[in-house]
């Protein structure tokens, strides 16, 4: 859970590994770039609006539910 679940690569923010160089990048990448972040953060505000909403939240845990074998 997590980042990796709000966060898509790409569309609404960056993902990086934890080696420097390659965070380093992300981060350069980000703070030279403002109309990527207003991207980014439209975008993530967009997804929390669409994914992260009781309904969706009920859905996962009653699939979750049904692929332990509970349901």
């Amino acid at each position: 859970g997590g980042v990796r679940e709000s966060v898509i690569d790409g569309e609404t923010g960056l993902l990086a590994e934890r080696i420097p160089p390659l965070f380093a990048a992300a981060l350069g990448r980000l703070l030279s770039n403002q109309p990527l972040r207003d991207n980014y953060g439209q975008a993530g505000r967009q997804r929390v609006l669409d994914f992260w909403t009781w309904d969706h939240a009920g859905e996962r845990f009653w699939r979750a539910l049904q692929d332990a074998g509970f349901a």
